[in-house]
């Protein structure tokens, strides 16, 4: 009986400190994970934060014409936001999602990609205190890379000639 109880105690010592850690709350700061950079920044007038991967990609300027458009005209839109929706909800598990759904929480992605729809950066935007975490952030940001190819309309197809294109999606749990 006492070795039972011995060996229960163990186990816990071991394995309760792993499951604090991939609990733990985001908190502002540089991160690595799995060997790639992210970044965490606290929003000074609410109470969120920014996730994004720390690239040195530099967006090129846009032009302030486009098609004797001015660029903000060009009512641009995300026209596959339910594929993004999607494949969100993939990169997570089920047990995730059934917490996030529980808890009613919303993520906003914001994409910003070549004309051609190509990623170039994500930023994710959570509630502090969110039941995401980090490693699941990456898990979403490798997959939307890897697996999700925005797609966009604009007047005249201005978005063709442009250098980068944004777009934000709310994602609602």
């Amino acid at each position: 009986m006492k070795r039972k109880i011995l060996i229960t105690l163990i186990i816990l010592a071991f394995w309760t400190p792993i499951q604090i850690f991939a609990q733990q709350d985001i908190k502002p700061g540089e991160y690595k994970i799995r060997n790639l950079p992210y970044i965490v920044r606290e929003i000074s007038t609410s109470k969120y934060y920014v996730i994004n991967r720390d690239e040195k990609n530099a967006l090129k300027e846009n032009p302030k014409m486009v098609n004797d458009l001015p660029t903000e005209r060009l009512d641009i839109r995300l026209t596959n936001g339910t594929s993004l929706q999607q494949s969100v909800i993939a990169a997570l598990t089920d047990d995730k999602i059934k917490l996030l759904k529980a808890s009613k929480e919303n993520l906003q992605v914001y994409l910003f990609c070549s004309s051609n729809g190509t990623i170039i950066n994500i930023l994710f935007t959570v509630k502090t205190g969110t039941i995401l975490t980090l490693e699941d952030i990456y898990k979403m940001d490798k997959y939307l890379r890897k697996n999700y190819k925005p797609t966009f309309s604009s007047v005249q197809n201005g978005h063709q000639q442009l250098n980068w294109v944004d777009a934000m999606q709310t994602i609602n749990f």
